[in-house]
């Protein structure tokens, strides 16, 4: 079994997988980020995995959430709020879906 997906006992906590990720940086930029670490209380590996792990998150919100003109949001609405009527080619475009899926 390769090293890195062992299951590991680290922190108290039996199964749990571990991955390693290295990355070199500066002595100016490992000062600053111990610095941090130092300041939340945390040791250097807990804080960057953190930060990564928050810096992930927030580009993939920023990537899949989609954000609407007031102009957008208000035709949204009345969308929703007054829907058009169901037309032909719309009835067609729930029976392939529901054939698609087999409902």
């Amino acid at each position: 079994m390769d090293k890195s997906t062992e299951p590991s006992s680290h922190a108290g906590r039996p199964g749990l997988k571990s991955e390693r990720v290295m990355a070199r940086v500066s002595s100016e930029q490992k000062r600053l980020l111990q610095r941090a670490a130092e300041i939340r209380g945390q040791t250097l590996t807990e804080f960057v995995v953190a930060a990564a792990h928050e810096a992930a998150t927030r580009a993939i919100v920023d990537h899949e959430v989609i954000e609407l003109s007031v102009r957008d949001s208000r035709v949204f609405a009345e969308g929703l709020l007054d829907p058009p009527p169901v037309n032909a080619n719309l009835q067609a475009a729930a029976r392939r879906y529901k054939k698609a899926m087999a409902l």
